[in-house]
């Protein structure tokens, strides 16, 4: 396989994460990525993959999948200012696997604009 089989040379990954009752620690992940491009047509495609799982505090899941998918970029919304802990063991995740960390500004995801987004 040659690199310019695909579509576009990187994979990236989106995912948010919520604190459940119990400390139960819940992500949802998407994964985009290139697909080879096919032999009969010229048109450029991406697989997108979704996932929802249960990680602890150390984040292993999340890294695994990281690890897995290699991507380049990982989107995620901006912790707040009083979950510097969590930020810092994403980051330094991140870092670790040099994988790019592109935060996602909190107000992008308001629920009031559901509605209007359909």
């Amino acid at each position: 396989e040659t690199s310019d089989e695909y579509d576009e040379d990187f994979t990236s990954v989106a995912f948010v994460q919520k604190l459940e009752a119990g400390g139960i620690l819940r992500l949802g992940a998407a994964i985009l990525s290139p697909r080879k491009r096919s032999e009969q047509t010229d048109t450029k495609t991406r697989s997108i993959k979704i996932l929802e799982f249960v990680d602890c505090e150390q984040l292993s899941n999340l890294e695994a999948l990281l690890l897995r998918a290699s991507p380049k970029v990982c989107y995620y919304v901006e912790y707040s200012a009083a979950a510097k802990t969590e930020r810092r063991r994403l980051e330094n995740l991140l870092s670790t696997l040099k994988v790019e960390p592109q935060p996602l500004n909190r107000s992008m995801f308001n629920s009031d604009d559901i509605q209007q987004d359909l």
